[in-house]
């Protein structure tokens, strides 16, 4: 799909990290993305990525696998696990489109992944695609009501990193007194809890006012 075609929905204005030591890589990124109301940022490696990552609120980060000190899944992981970045969409461009290097990027957390052939093509439609996305998440909060302290953050680690605001209770009883003061528009919750089990949770939620 030719760039020109795609049309764009009115959006603020958007920081995108551009993360890659080759100058043409940059240079295609960038003009693929000329449509956007963007500010970016350049860096060449995952120290300056470090060092410029808690000055500036992100949107998206743009990187390719061939980073000096390690690999783009390896480092999608690293800014997965850490607070400030994991709910940042990331888009990974590799040379390597191996079934085997695509699941790779996605389970390491990134939202996109193509190759550096298709920069021109596809990453328009990729990035427009994910900033909605995230937009449409960041206006949502997911209550998570469990009493196993794992269960909640495993699900709520993938509910972050997807963008979306997360709430947790560790049964029916704490929920409802939390939704008092907040109002969640998405409920996860598990049937077999103390002191209040979930059918008895989503009876009184039901009943209560909207």
């Amino acid at each position: 799909m030719n760039n020109t075609e795609i049309k764009i929905k009115p959006m603020k204005k958007i920081n995108i990290m551009v993360v890659s030591h080759t100058i043409a890589t940059r240079c295609a990124i960038i003009n693929s993305l000329a449509q956007l109301d963007s500010q970016y940022y350049y860096v060449k490696d995952e120290k300056e990525v470090q060092d410029i990552i808690s000055d500036v609120t992100f949107d998206m980060i743009i990187f390719d696998s061939t980073l000096p000190e390690s690999n783009g899944v390896d480092f999608c992981r690293v800014l997965k696990k850490q607070r400030i970045t994991q709910s940042i969409p990331i888009i990974i461009i590799s040379n390597d489109l191996s079934i085997h290097a695509i699941n790779e990027g996605y389970n390491a957390g990134a939202s996109g992944y193509l190759g550096i052939k298709d920069i021109e093509s596809q990453l328009m439609q990729i990035v427009t695609g994910e900033l909605e996305k995230a937009d449409l998440h960041k206006q949502h909060q997911v209550l998570i009501v469990d009493d196993s302290k794992a269960i909640i953050n495993y699900v709520k680690t993938g509910l972050v990193q997807s963008g979306f605001n997360v709430l947790t209770a560790e049964n029916g009883k704490a929920a409802l007194s939390l939704m008092q003061k907040k109002r969640p528009d998405i409920i996860l919750s598990d049937i077999v809890m103390p002191e209040m089990d979930g059918f008895a949770f989503l009876s009184e939620v039901q009943r209560a006012p909207a």
